[in-house]
This record gives C-alpha cells, sequence and structure tokens, in this order.
C-alpha cells in the first residue's frame, strides 16, 4: 500500500501553490490602471482631433501634434 502511494506521488507530483493574492491582485491591478490609461489618451486624442477639424485647420494633424 505505501509503496503504491509512493509511485503515485512520483508519477503525478502536486501542481506548484498559486501565487501570492498580493502579486495576483497587483499584477491585475497594473493591468487595469494601464487599460485605463489607454482609452484616457485614445479619447482625448479623439476629442481633439475632433476640435480641429471643427476649427477648420489647414492641417489636422500639426494642430493634434502642438497638443503634445
Amino acid at each position: 500500500m505505501i509503496s503504491a502511494a509512493l509511485t503515485v506521488h512520483l508519477r503525478f507530483p502536486d501542481p506548484p501553490p498559486p501565487p501570492a493574492r498580493d502579486q495576483t491582485d497587483l499584477g491585475l491591478r497594473r493591468e487595469f490602471t494601464a487599460a485605463l490609461r489607454a482609452r484616457a489618451w485614445i479619447t482625448d486624442a479623439i476629442a481633439t482631433a475632433d476640435r480641429i477639424n471643427r476649427a477648420g485647420a489647414a492641417d489636422p494633424l500639426e494642430g493634434l501634434a502642438e497638443k503634445w
């Protein structure tokens, strides 16, 4: 009986422990924060481009570049 249990354990080792909850939460927080920043930047760029187009700028890309 002991040898059978030992054989099973040697053939199928226990999976590694999951990462600490703090590490997982931190990683998810970083990804979520990066996604929010990207969304804010894209929204700002679209709004700026819309204002430049409504202002009738000759070169909308130049006007957008001046903002940054």
